[in-house]
């Protein structure tokens, strides 16, 4: 993601980062060393490999617990037409998504969507300056 960025691309590529901790440019970018901790953290999916990626998994749940298309449309009170494009596309809204989780019985993978940030120190908290919200007099 590194190499890419300085040569002006936006998405970053398995083989790309690979050829940059392999040495291909670590010698011209010195400060690259550390690349291997952060190859580790980079998520290389797109949005709609995610939205894919879901989808599917829900679909394979569908079918673990012995539900038809038919039978999950009605236990998530959604119609059979977006089941099938949320299954063949992962495109669907959020709230579609939610209702099929909860009839997929999956409720609880939710709560890890957006979790909350770590607690902090006391004196974590007195350094944070603290955000002043309103208008601008």
């Amino acid at each position: 993601m590194f190499r890419l960025a300085i040569l002006g691309s936006t998405r970053a590529t398995p083989i790309a980062l690979c050829d940059l901790y392999s040495g291909y440019n670590i010698d011209f970018y010195p400060d690259f060393s550390y690349i291997a901790d952060v190859m580790i953290s980079l998520n290389l999916k797109s949005p709609s490999d995610v939205l894919r990626d879901v989808a599917h998994r829900a679909r394979a749940r569908r079918l673990a617990l012995n539900l038809t298309q038919e039978g999950l449309a009605v236990r998530a009170n959604v119609s059979l037409g977006t089941l099938k494009q949320f299954e063949k596309s992962g495109k669907a809204s959020f709230e579609t998504v939610l209702r099929i989780g909860f009839a997929l019985d999956a409720a609880s993978e939710f709560d890890q969507l957006f979790p909350p940030s770590p607690i902090l120190s006391v004196a974590d908290v007195l350094e944070k300056p603290t955000r002043q919200r309103g208008r601008r007099s």
